[in-house]
């Protein structure tokens, strides 16, 4: 990526005891060592907040794989007692529903933007926001919510809702998850936990318009309070 240089070591002499990440000199120099990689070495990103940001996202998308979790492009909100998670490509409507919805008092927003997902025990999982955000360099310990619907947004219009088969909701989740630099091994957990997820939680194709008329929609459909 633009800004992103690595220089590469003998991993075969290199003693790997687990994944790190180590940031310093205001994130603008690190090391990495993956055990999922055949690279270790030192980087160092122009300090610009987008190279920043992707050095993090790289980092993430080949840890997370490993513990059992994945990063998606999804927001994430907290209705009540259930959690509910919108993953969509850019400019899809992620930020709009989040924003719409959290008119309602009952819900609160996660993140409008990129969410963590952790296998919590077989069968549930559990929604983190996004760790980095600013100021740029901060890591936060966010709270975690166990997931209760996923809906993936389909375009803006009449308010509609379809389930998803298992085929149809992975291919969707994939679509919306960071996969940088995966190799081989990454992408066959990446694939497990997906497959998982979109078997133990409910998945759904969303449309909706662009006004409060969702919110009552999904409170009825869902049973949600409004």
């Amino acid at each position: 990526m633009p800004g992103f240089k690595s220089k590469k070591q003998n991993c075969c002499n290199a003693r790997r005891t687990t994944d790190t990440a180590i940031f310093y000199n205001r994130f603008l120099k690190g090391k990495l060592d993956l055990n999922s990689s055949p690279i270790t070495g030192d980087f160092s990103v122009l300090p610009n907040k987008t190279v920043i940001l992707n050095t993090f996202d790289l980092v993430l998308s080949n840890l997370l794989p490993l513990r059992g979790g994945m990063l998606i492009h999804c927001s994430g909100v907290r209705w009540g007692k259930h959690t509910l998670l919108f993953p969509a490509v850019s400019t899809s409507g992620k930020s709009t529903i989040a924003n719409i919805l959290d008119r309602n008092r009952a819900v609160r927003v996660i993140d409008d933007e990129a969410n963590v997902l952790w296998k919590r025990a077989p069968g549930r999982y559990e929604i983190q926001r996004y760790p980095f955000r600013d100021p740029v360099g901060v890591a936060q310990n966010e709270q975690r919510f166990p997931v209760s619907y996923i809906f993936f947004l389909c375009g803006k219009g009449a308010n509609d809702i379809r389930p998803l088969t298992q085929k149809e909701a992975l291919r969707l989740l994939l679509r919306n998850t960071f996969q940088v630099l995966l190799n081989s091994k990454g992408m066959e957990r990446m694939l497990e936990v997906a497959s998982h997820v979109v078997k133990d939680v409910p998945c759904f194709a969303l449309s909706f318009k662009k006004d409060e008329s969702i919110i009552g929609f999904l409170a009825g459909e869902l049973g949600l309070p409004r």
